[in-house]
């Protein structure tokens, strides 16, 4: 391939191999993060330890404690902004780039990219993240604590998920897989 463009027409032919680059790292974090999730929600996020008998936690439990304790209105907007919609931002981004990456534009994408943006808004891993730290915080001092595999794997999972959110151009990729039909005058 030469370096040297004469043209327009060269210039466009090189761009597609740069949306290309740019939509494969995005997929490559997306899918990270979609890891990551998986991984922080099997595992523990945290042990906690007093007069010799411990207890661990999972991402979920303090929601399963929520809805028993019956505020399960906190507990539905915990589970929605803290496991949910980073989940479904993430499988969202995975599916619109595979697709992008493959050149196939499909019917319901369009409405995948609607939903990653109305997502978009309720995912808040890293507000999730804060209120685990600042509770560590707080509870250290009453009991023994330890952080679990869980908590890195989320912690982890939200960086990705922000970094790709980041990268992820979505209306360059609306541009690619929808471009506008142009309609013809009629003589």
């Amino acid at each position: 391939m030469r370096l040297a463009m004469t043209g327009i027409g060269q210039a466009k032919a090189l761009l597609p191999f740069a949306t290309v680059s740019r939509t494969d790292s995005c997929l490559a974090l997306s899918a990270t993060a979609l890891i990551f999730y998986v991984a922080g929600l099997s595992l523990p996020l945290a042990t906690a330890a007093k007069f010799g008998e411990k207890h661990s936690g999972y991402l979920l439990s303090g929601v399963a404690s929520l809805w028993e304790s019956g505020n399960w209105h906190l507990a539905l907007l915990v589970a929605v902004c803290g496991a949910a919609a980073p989940i479904v931002l993430t499988s969202s981004l995975c599916v619109l780039l595979l697709a992008a990456r493959n050149r196939q534009p499909r019917p319901g994408l369009r409405r995948w990219l609607h939903v990653a943006a109305w997502v978009e808004q309720w995912s808040m891993p890293e507000v999730h993240m804060l209120g685990v730290i600042v509770a560590f915080t707080k509870l250290s001092a009453l009991v023994a604590t330890e952080p679990g595999p869980g908590l890195w794997c989320y912690g982890l999972a939200a960086f990705f998920t922000l970094l790709s959110w980041r990268n992820f151009d979505a209306a360059g990729l609306a541009a690619v897989m929808f471009p506008p039909v142009r309609k013809e005058a009629v003589a």
